[in-house]
């Protein structure tokens, strides 16, 4: 069985190959991403700085010889309107597609949360892959859900996202738009990040 084992660090990254049994460092280092890294398919994929415009995309099969990272360009919807921060955008999977998610203020009383769809096929490098909007649902306002974010996707179910509340976990059902308080959380939003992907 081949495979690759893919170390990021601020120092630096390394790929270990199955089949040479050797530690190489990639000939373009990987970015020390940000935001969290997802992985789809062996491809690893984040969001390339705090501008919002694009996503990195890594093949480690690929990578330590032929330095193969593509940027896929953010949809050309995404930037409009008010600015997002960077902690209200969120990459994830769900059943075997990339997912892109954005909170943001609606015009009325309220939170909107749009949720996109990456079609791409990797293999041909000059595809640019279209963006298809998933949802789009209005959040009711309360006071306690000024920060609001995505933790995760839920792998299966397309209309569950798990996100985060000013540190209540939320359940967000789509179809629903209503957030449901599960439990309070007493650490900080990078830890509970942990414990959702641990779970």
């Amino acid at each position: 069985m081949r495979f690759r084992v893919v170390l990021i660090s601020a120092a630096g990254s390394i790929i270990f190959c199955s089949e040479t049994r050797e530690w190489k460092t990639p000939e373009n280092p990987l970015p020390y991403p940000g935001s969290t890294i997802v992985a789809n398919n062996g491809i690893l994929y984040w969001i390339v700085g705090s501008s919002l415009t694009k996503i990195g995309a890594f093949d480690p099969f690929k990578g330590i010889y032929f330095p193969l990272i593509k940027h896929i360009s953010f949809p050309a919807q995404f930037r409009r309107g008010r600015p997002v921060h960077i902690f209200r955008v969120n990459l994830g999977v769900v059943r075997g597609k990339l997912r892109l998610s954005k909170f943001c203020r609606a015009k009325k009383n309220g939170l909107r949360l749009r949720i996109r769809e990456l079609d791409i096929n990797f293999k041909d490098v000059g595809d640019p892959g279209t963006w298809s909007l998933i949802h789009d649902v209005i959040v009711e306002k309360r006071r306690s859900y000024w920060a609001v974010g995505v933790i995760s996707f839920h792998p299966n179910n397309g209309n569950v996202v798990f996100c985060y509340v000013i540190l209540i976990f939320g359940d967000l059902r789509l179809e629903q738009t209503k957030m449901r308080k599960l439990t309070n959380f007493q650490e900080t939003t990078q830890s509970l990040q942990i414990l959702i992907a641990c779970s």
